[in-house]
């Protein structure tokens, strides 16, 4: 035994039925997980289980004993059904014929009434739903003569399309499971990790529920018993409760209650974390699904923003250029007029300057103050603002001028 196992007076049994070829490893790690919270698993595969129960028995019926002693059986599919073998001191609890010890195990423990937690893998669980369809096309009335004829034709071409792992035999226990009546719980699991996790969180459910019928049904019995028991004398109650020996037993019965109780809440508190921490895992996973829509959406808009972007300047450089053949799609010449241009100094031309282009600029260079930086140099005149400019200010403007078509950059 573990060291590092918590100790306790009593470990509830449980009882771990499923096929062994396979899930030797997943049957290994639940004994471990179920050692470490506390109980006492029993699997059939364990050294030396099947020298015990009655010798008169066959050594796979010897589980069947051993399960009727555990409170909760945990029967794990996934797809394999196992050796089927005959029980023959158990038909009038299972019925005859030959089935796995898995079968068998769930049927006892179903007849017995047993709290019974059904685990199936991902795989077979979508290969029953398809078993499910196929029982539907052979028709749901059990009556009908020609019904058992055509599900066996059915179930032997179906049986020939499924992969390796999954068995027919497997699939019809998963069906017999789906229709008794209690259902049992059944969920599905795809890796160890989750499976733990569900036998877990179902075990504290169960545990739960036990306590809390036993609180129930200790109580119901003191409301009964208290009125007679004041009715009675001291010494006919004595004699009822059966002297020092009975009060010693009551003594420890209200213990074991009380201890009972506080069990009882600390597993509801279990419980309560548990599903706590649940719910607070799948808000985080729901902040994290907004906030990678909320970066979609951004990175969205973002390349919309750079579409349009790309589109002006392309409508920019078009506007410019003129079609790539004039500059801002028309050109000055000599004694040309700006069109909807009149010069503040009266000029009605340009004449003798050529061609001008995008220029703003133009006029004869002469000495003086620029108006822009206030520096005494070589000016000359804006031919739309007719402010005097230095060479410098004037490149500067010139290419401002371009880029707001038509206007005057001038400051």
């Amino acid at each position: 035994m573990d060291t590092d196992e918590p100790k306790s007076e009593y470990r509830l049994p449980i009882f771990v039925s499923s096929a062994v070829r396979g899930l030797i490893d997943l049957r290994a790690e639940l004994r471990t997980h179920f050692r470490m919270l506390g109980y006492a698993p029993i699997l059939s595969s364990d050294d030396g289980f099947h020298a015990m129960g009655n010798a008169e028995h066959e050594p796979w019926e010897r589980c069947l004993p051993v399960l009727a002693n555990c409170y909760v059986v945990v029967v794990i599919l996934d797809g394999r059904y196992g050796k089927p073998v005959r029980w023959p001191h158990f038909v009038d609890v299972i019925g005859s014929g030959e089935m796995s010890p898995v079968e068998a195990e769930y049927r006892f423990a179903h007849r017995c009434g047993k709290t019974i937690l059904v685990f199936v893998r991902n795989n077979c669980d979508v290969h029953y739903s398809s078993y499910q369809k196929l029982l539907e096309e052979a028709g749901s009335h059990e009556a009908d003569p020609g019904r058992p004829a055509k599900l066996a034709a059915l179930e032997s071409s179906f049986s020939r399309t499924l992969p390796d792992g999954i068995e027919l035999p497997a699939l019809q226990l998963l069906h017999r499971i789906h229709s008794d009546r209690p259902q049992p719980w059944i969920t599905v699991f795809d890796e160890s990790p989750r499976l733990k996790e569900q036998v877990q969180r179902q075990l504290v459910s169960e545990l739960v529920r036990h306590f809390r019928d036993i609180e129930n049904r200790q109580q119901v019995l003191a409301a009964l018993l208290q009125p007679a028991l004041e009715y009675l004398g001291e010494e006919d109650r004595n004699k009822l409760l059966g002297g020092d020996t009975n009060t010693e037993f009551l003594r420890i019965v209200r213990e074991r209650t009380e201890k009972s109780r506080q069990l009882s809440k600390e597993v509801e508190g279990m419980a309560t974390e548990l599903e706590t921490t649940r719910k607070e895992a799948a808000a985080s996973k729901e902040e994290v699904t907004k906030s990678k829509r909320t970066i979609g959406r951004k990175e969205e808009e973002l390349e919309g923003k750079k579409k349009e972007l790309a589109r002006l300047r392309s409508a920019q450089r078009d506007t410019l250029v003129g079609g790539g053949s004039e500059p801002m799609g028309w050109t000055l010449r000599a004694g040309e007029q700006i069109p909807g241009y009149h010069s503040p100094l009266g000029l009605s031309g340009l004449s003798g300057l050529g061609s001008v282009g995008f220029s703003t600029l133009g006029g004869v260079e002469s000495p003086g103050v620029c108006e822009s930086c206030q520096r005494m140099g070589r000016v000359t005149s804006c031919i739309l603002c007719g402010k005097r400019l230095c060479e410098v200010c004037k490149n500067t403007l010139m290419v401002r001028s371009v880029i707001h078509v038509g206007q005057c950059a001038h400051p």
